[in-house]
């Protein structure tokens, strides 16, 4: 009994795990879907191959993404165009998080900090940008005047070009180093998150009801509760005053 109990509350704990980790996809795709807009489909096919080849979760690569696409579109950036830096950027993210060993979030808020000018973020990954490099890349561009003339659009897309040819030697680490160690410990937890996920996003329309189903009845079930203790309440009366007669 005692083991039934136990395993009764594993599952349960699971379930409850995966409906919380359901909600998060569900909130992480409502965003997703309106910040990539009609390239979303497009996009999550990308990201889905891409997770496949270096073995991460799909949904996490999505979220990464979301965060870039959320970035570039208030820069300015025409919504195709940023689709494809996002990804391209996710990518990035994953091979420098395998080249450095340092955690993929880690990464994401590195680059993401580089491109809208907080450059002391990525010496750690041995890129330089300063005012002077970030100037000679805008001359490359063809872009006179420097940055005082440079749009943030041509700021951004500099501070990329510096960035990419920086972290050169990282890319596609992910993929070529995918059967070590810590790479098969990433793909590992990856794997198990994705599907605690997916069972979550499968359970969370149960859920959804009964939480719309305990509302609706929750005020006839808070008058029925409220009945039963004042039941109680007058039973314990009756109960006290029983003891104290014999007191007396």
């Amino acid at each position: 009994v005692a083991g039934l109990a136990a395993a009764g509350a594993a599952v349960v704990a699971l379930g409850i795990r995966s409906i919380q980790a359901g909600s998060d996809v569900e909130e992480m795709m409502s965003k997703y879907s309106v910040v990539f807009g009609q390239y979303a489909n497009q996009t999550a096919g990308e990201l889905k191959t891409l997770a496949d080849e270096v073995g991460r979760n799909r949904y996490e690569l999505m979220g990464f993404a979301a965060t870039f696409q959320d970035t570039f579109v208030p820069l300015g950036f025409a919504r195709g165009a940023a689709a494809d830096l996002s990804v391209e950027l996710t990518q990035l993210t994953v091979d420098l998080a395998s080249f450095n060993n340092v955690a993929e979030p880690q990464v994401l808020a590195d680059l993401q900090s580089a491109i809208v000018g907080n450059h002391e973020t990525m010496r750690k990954y041995g890129v330089i940008i300063t005012e002077t490099t970030l100037g000679q890349q805008l001359l490359k561009m063809g872009i006179e005047g420097g940055i005082a003339a440079a749009t943030e659009q041509e700021k951004v897309m500099a501070r990329l070009a510096i960035i990419t040819a920086g972290t050169k030697d990282a890319f596609g680490d992910a993929a070529r180093t995918a059967g070590g160690f810590a790479n098969q410990m990433r793909g590992l937890k990856s794997s198990v998150q994705e599907t605690i996920q997916s069972i979550g996003v499968n359970l969370l329309p149960l859920a959804t009801r009964f939480i719309a189903t305990f509302r609706a009845i929750e005020p006839a079930l808070s008058r029925i509760l409220a009945g039963v203790f004042a039941v109680l309440k007058n039973m314990v009366e009756v109960v006290l005053q029983f003891i104290e007669s014999l007191a007396r």
